[in-house]
């Protein structure tokens, strides 16, 4: 099937993150693949909605934005606080663990965690998911959800772990029956690719994605929290959405 609104990956983007970390600017670390919030565009440089509201706050707060990708999310926390990377986005998910982990800002987006399968798949509610293979982003709190999940008869078979592309590949070669995870990222996909996904009714949790800090930061996360306030209050977070979303969102 033809897969070209997937967005591309560059294999240089490990160097980038390693050479992060110049004076005055600030590092931005995302996944690559949450579209519309941090991925690749046709000409493979990162765009998307926290990208602009990143760039926006920047401006705000004189700091130059950088952004990079992680290849491997399960390591953002650790490139955080060596200091390789200042910030995490691409619709970092708040849970109360993360809150003890970083300093967070304040809310961007109400989430959830839908389900996607291939259009022409039999599943048609999460209860189907019984003895399946579901895959989910390495890293992600929703592992733990599918983990405890059961359905009609039973729990999943097994749990395939990997980015967003790697999940929805998965779904069409076979191997994997359905995919988990942040609902902006999986209506893009269904969207731009017509005919070869769908989402399931119901999701395995809402949530609010945020960006986060070293827990150190709490002033750099205040900064971050009255440009956010200042964006709600003159219009700007509600154009860069809708540039993204769309007026409906």
């Amino acid at each position: 099937r033809d897969l070209h609104s997937f967005p591309t990956r560059r294999s240089s983007d490990l160097q980038l993150v390693s050479s992060a970390g110049a004076a005055g600017s600030l590092t931005v670390g995302g996944t690559g693949d949450i579209p519309p919030l941090h991925f690749r565009d046709a000409h493979a440089d990162l765009v998307g909605f926290d990208i602009d509201v990143l760039r926006e706050i920047g401006k705000r707060i004189d700091r130059e934005m950088k952004f990079v990708v992680i290849d491997d999310w399960s390591q953002a926390t650790e490139l955080l606080n060596s200091g390789k990377i200042d910030v995490i986005a691409s619709g970092m998910s708040i849970t109360d663990e993360r809150r003890s982990i970083y300093a967070m800002t304040k809310p961007l987006i109400n989430n959830y965690q839908a389900v996607t399968v291939p259009a022409d798949s039999p599943i048609k509610e999460q209860g189907d998911l019984s003895a399946k293979t579901v895959c989910a982003i390495k890293g992600s709190f929703v592992i733990a959800e599918v983990e405890k999940f059961r359905g009609k008869s039973g729990p999943v078979a097994a749990i395939k772990i990997g980015g967003n592309e790697f999940c929805l590949l998965s779904m069409l070669n076979g191997e994997a029956d359905a995919a988990v995870g942040d609902w902006v990222a999986a209506s893009y996909y269904v969207k731009h690719n017509p005919g070869v996904f769908r989402l399931l009714p119901g999701n395995f949790g809402e949530d609010k994605t945020a960006f986060g800090l070293r827990k150190s930061e709490t002033g750099l996360r205040d900064q971050f929290d009255k440009a956010l306030a200042d964006m709600d209050n003159d219009g700007t977070i509600k154009t860069i959405r809708e540039r993204w979303f769309g007026k409906d969102k």
